[in-house]
């Protein structure tokens, strides 16, 4: 059953394959670091209001 499934993906793979820039084998590598890095850019983004609300309240209280 799983080979069926896998075996309907394998012309789809092939045909990206053909566009995929050079490959080191490392994927899982990669994918972890673009997903490690996104996120970290998504909370930086998020929290960077709060930061700047927390160093005013700051310097008016000091």
């Amino acid at each position: 059953m799983i080979r069926a499934r896998a075996g309907r993906w394998v012309p789809l793979l092939n045909r990206y394959a053909e566009m995929a820039p050079t490959c080191c084998n490392a994927c899982r590598t990669c994918t972890t670091t673009n997903v490690l890095n996104l996120a970290a850019l998504v909370g930086g983004v998020a929290a960077a209001p709060f930061v700047r609300t927390l160093r005013l309240m700051r310097g008016r209280v000091d």
